[in-house]
């Protein structure tokens, strides 16, 4: 077995790991629902996470450049942006089910391929706009337009969805050599305290109410595996090529599918799957065709 071989199935089963993790803390989300301010959930999941993440950079030898970014007011930027996602991502999940919700995010591939056109120049080619439209056929499936109508949960999620995309372009544009591989989640997480603090307010009285002990758990759960999760991914894109690892964002699917059965009683119409199967392969596609590009 070649080495290029065997890092590619070590960045496999970390990638794995690493969207299992997201997963998980997704389904604590939507396990503490909608009984408090989606602001209030926010900041306690980013505090842990803020925390984690500065331990382990400490541990690292990179505290101090994880928290002097060379771009600090990109990072600001990026930040509120991914804020935005995780709002909407949280608000849809808590209404909707989480395997719709899933499908509906795996969208991103082929909205960051549209957006990566006019902010970096990239050329689409007649493979490329294929796959897109045949992703783009796959969520039209799953929404039924017309036939179901589209709600705010479902509307948020696809706005999600587009604030997801762009942070990760936008990731690439500011990310230097003088910053530490921590950088990035920090600044996330410390833009998400510093606005969910804020914000708290604006939800009435319910933005003051302490979770129960059951609740501050989870939450405390959701950043922390969360945070591990930002840490595992860029290390198996380094280690990894790229359409290896990448097609391992899709076990979220599995979990969901788990996680609503046997935990949260949801059932998954046919629909979903047949949308869910067509936006998995073009995206395997996609992802595989832009890695030999």
């Amino acid at each position: 077995m070649s080495n290029e071989t065997k890092n590619n199935i070590k960045g496999m089963i970390i990638c794995l790991i690493g969207f299992s993790c997201f997963s998980f803390g997704d389904a604590a989300y939507k396990w503490v629902g909608s009984s408090y301010s989606i602001f209030l959930m926010a900041l306690i999941a980013s505090t842990v996470s803020l925390l984690t993440i500065l331990t382990i950079s400490a541990l690292k030898g990179e505290f101090l450049k994880t928290i002097k970014p060379s771009r600090p007011y990109a990072h600001l930027f990026r930040g509120i942006i991914l804020f935005m996602q995780l709002v909407t991502f949280i608000f849809a999940i808590n209404h909707m089910d989480l395997a719709k919700a899933y499908t509906i995010i795996f969208i991103t591939p082929f909205i960051t391929a549209l957006i990566a056109i006019p902010m970096f120049k990239e050329k689409a080619g007649i493979k490329q706009w294929t796959a897109i439209i045949i992703g783009f056929i796959g969520v039209l499936i799953v929404l039924r337009p017309g036939i179901i109508p589209i709600d705010i949960y479902t509307a948020s999620i696809i706005i999600s969805a587009f604030l997801f995309s762009f942070a990760n372009l936008y990731a690439r544009r500011i990310t230097t050599k003088e910053d530490s591989s921590f950088t990035l989640p920090a600044s996330v997480s410390f833009v998400a305290i510093i606005l969910s603090s804020i914000l708290i307010p604006t939800t009435t009285l319910e933005g003051y109410i302490i979770p129960d002990t059951q609740s501050l758990l989870l939450l405390i759960f959701a950043g922390l595996i969360s945070s591990i999760a930002l840490y595992l991914l860029p290390k198996a894109f380094t280690i990894a090529s790229a359409s290896a690892v990448a097609p391992m964002h899709y076990v979220q699917l599995i979990w969901a599918i788990i996680f609503g059965i046997f935990i949260f009683e949801e059932q998954t119409d046919p629909y979903t799957f047949i949308g869910a199967s067509i936006i998995i392969a073009s995206g395997i596609y996609l992802i595989k065709h832009e890695n030999k590009t």
